[in-house]
């Protein structure tokens, strides 16, 4: 199935499933019962490449909520290459704005990508809304946790434990220790594949879908800390943020420098939102 419909029909977005997949099958999925076409919120997935994290948030909401996930059509050459894809993807269930956007993580940095795209377009943005995240923020957070300047073995062991994290509880230090025994990439990346299918049974995913799935999460970080705005975004944008982040790791202001990358169209501007049930009011 794909992301269009056949025969004229409008398009619609799948069913969300939970994920048992490391990639999904389809780019737009629907994240609650909710039918009004009218307004909907198009949540950007995170690093994971899957909404699955996002399906509680979306429950709870009194608008529709449409889910977007990376699907191996979609490039990852740079954040600008996977925003104008999956700006394609909505606009072919959603042709005409006001358009709500939220990312969560890594999504925000999409999400606000995207947000620029549409206002180059001169479409409307009916609301930008980033759950703990800025592309300055997920760029910093990059630079800090996987520090490039380490030796080639030494990023790629990080990496694999970073990934294998998401998915299943381990101690990083034995991921570390048994991940560094093996030489080179092909062989730390057959034996993480082996502890994640051993350690998640419920995934059904083939070695090559892992592979996959982790080429994708090592494009996901190198075009997030390379990413940098050509402009400014233009509007009111909300940040969710937990009252206790890693993020704070990163010696990042209290706007996660969204400052620099929104010109303020009035003093609040910039809103800084305690609850993220506010994400509902778009």
């Amino acid at each position: 199935m794909s992301d269009e419909s056949e025969g004229g029909h409008e398009p619609e977005a799948v069913r969300f499933t939970l994920c048992t997949r490391l990639v999904p099958d389809h780019t737009l999925v629907e994240l609650n019962d909710l039918e009004d076409k009218d307004t909907r919120v198009f949540f950007l997935h995170p690093i994971e490449g899957h909404v699955d994290a996002l399906r509680d948030l979306a429950s709870e909401l009194p608008l529709s909520a449409v889910g977007i996930q990376w699907t191996s059509d979609i490039p990852t050459r740079s954040i600008e290459d996977m925003a104008a894809a999956y700006l394609q993807k909505i606009l072919t269930l959603q042709p005409e704005g006001p358009f709500h956007l939220s990312g969560y993580s890594f999504g925000a940095t999409i999400a606000f990508e995207m947000a620029l795209q549409l206002q180059a377009l001169g479409a409307l943005v009916g609301s930008l809304t980033l759950l703990d995240g800025t592309p300055i923020c997920m760029a910093a957070l990059v630079e800090r946790h996987y520090q490039w300047g380490k030796s080639k073995g030494m990023q790629e062991t990080q990496l694999l434990c970073s990934f294998l994290m998401r998915y299943h509880d381990h101690d990083i230090m034995e991921l570390r220790d048994r991940l560094d025994q093996y030489p080179d990439w092909d062989a730390k990346v057959n034996v993480a594949i082996d502890i994640l299918l051993q350690g998640k049974p419920d995934v059904r995913s083939s070695r090559q879908d892992v592979v996959t799935a982790v080429r994708a999460f090592y494009a996901f970080l190198q075009a997030a800390s390379l990413y940098k705005p050509r402009r400014k975004f233009y509007g009111d944008v909300g940040l969710v943020k937990p009252s206790r982040s890693h993020v704070t790791l990163c010696q990042l202001p209290n706007d996660y420098g969204l400052s620099e990358v929104s010109r303020e169209a009035s003093a609040n501007a910039l809103l800084l939102l305690s609850d993220i049930s506010e994400i509902s009011n778009p």
